[in-house]
């Protein structure tokens, strides 16, 4: 299917792109363009010749013979459209990659490389989705284009992907990653879950992890988890969480915004989330641990003997919100009676973060009481130090 005028000539086509047709004959570009419907073959083969000797220059031309009422000149146009589109495409990203040039800066180039950065790689890719995916990646170059039709219809082709993952193309998955984390782009249910069943395909794991564009697609699910209605928040951590992304912070605070207001599961996965927010985030979310802190929903307990002494530990909601409230302050858990902790990628396991018993919780949060009396108004100071005649 060619490319049609419209997305191509209004985004597509790159700035300084049309040459002038010079020739010996002092032919038009339609002139041209009208020879591939001749009858005779030389003909024929010598307007080919002159289209792929200048495929700027004629592209607009042949973009019309493509569309032509005549089908010979249609069919023959038609076939040499996806070659020149990829030789244009192809010319001008090379003058940019060489250059810098911002005459043949390509089309959406500047807010691809907003999300994905600057590097040769992120070029190499943006050609490769705009060779696959011409039409889409014109409507997301326009930037006044609502891309959710244009989202579904790639979607829509993706079904041997789910028969056999072999058939997985990385391009076409970075496109749908770049349309779907899109403001143009209005998430539907469907395309929820398009996506998600996409990031559950062992293939499109293994891209991410270490293939030839895992950091641009790094960047890409990045920008996607950031999107609130791009899917569930406990979805959009987990992928952050299985690639280490920084961005798991916007699920994060979504999903410990959500039980602070008495919304959402009092869980391990939320104990995950509030300890994620210490990992990736500042004194200005504690304002969002603030009401955990007398959240006693229990979530984990466990027994065991230690030294013929039996030990029974319990670990509530608001114990991983004391603990996160300590690492954002810079303080050290130890000092509020925090053993053993276990780290992980979390910052801490959550289920190590409770208390032999109800005394020593209390003695935790008078504290942090204590704490935070005396140095609320400083928060963004250097780490503390115990004050003389005042227990930490």
């Amino acid at each position: 299917m060619g490319i049609s005028r419209r997305s191509w000539l209004s985004a597509a086509l790159l700035a300084g792109a049309t040459l002038t047709l010079s020739s010996a004959r002092g032919e038009s570009p339609e002139q041209v363009i009208r020879q591939l419907g001749a009858g005779r073959f030389s003909d024929r083969y010598a307007a080919e010749r002159k289209i792929l000797d200048n495929p700027e220059g004629l592209f607009p031309a042949l973009q019309a013979g493509a569309e032509s009422k005549d089908p010979e000149l249609q069919a023959r146009a038609s076939r040499l459209l996806k070659i020149v589109q990829r030789r244009v495409l192809e010319r001008q990203f090379e003058r940019f990659r060489e250059t810098g040039d911002r005459q043949f800066i390509p089309a959406g180039w500047e807010r691809f490389s907003e999300v994905v950065g600057h590097s040769d790689g992120a070029l190499a890719l943006y050609l490769a989705m705009f060779l696959a995916h011409p039409d889409a990646m014109a409507d997301a170059a326009a930037g006044n284009v609502p891309l959710q039709g244009t989202l579904q219809k790639v979607l829509a082709d993706l079904g041997p992907w789910q028969q056999d993952s072999r058939h997985f193309d990385v391009v076409t998955f970075a496109t749908i990653l770049y349309l779907s984390s899109s403001p143009q782009c209005r998430v539907d249910r469907t395309s929820q879950q398009g996506v998600g069943s996409l990031l559950g395909l062992n293939p499109t794991q293994s891209a991410i992890l270490h293939g030839d564009y895992h950091e641009e697609l790094q960047r890409l699910l990045g920008q996607w988890i950031k999107r609130p209605d791009a899917a569930p928040p406990e979805s959009r951590f987990h992928w952050a969480e299985r690639y280490d992304l920084e961005e798991i912070l916007v699920p994060a605070l979504e999903m410990v915004s959500a039980v602070s207001e008495g919304r959402g599961d009092k869980n391990t996965i939320v104990a995950q989330a509030i300890l994620s927010v210490a990992r990736r985030g500042d004194v200005d979310h504690l304002e969002v641990l603030e009401p955990l802190l007398e959240d006693s929903t229990r979530f984990y307990e466990r027994s065991n003997t230690t030294n013929g002494q039996r030990v029974h530990v319990t670990t509530e909601i608001r114990d991983v919100a004391l603990l996160a409230a300590i690492h954002l302050t810079k303080q050290s858990p130890a000092a509020f009676g925090f053993e053993p902790l276990r780290s992980d990628k979390f910052l801490y396991m959550p289920e190590t973060a409770g208390f032999k018993t109800p005394e020593a919780r209390d003695l935790a949060f008078k504290k942090w009481e204590t704490w935070k009396r005396l140095h609320w108004q400083g928060l963004n100071m250097a780490p503390v130090q115990a004050i003389e005649g005042e227990s930490l």
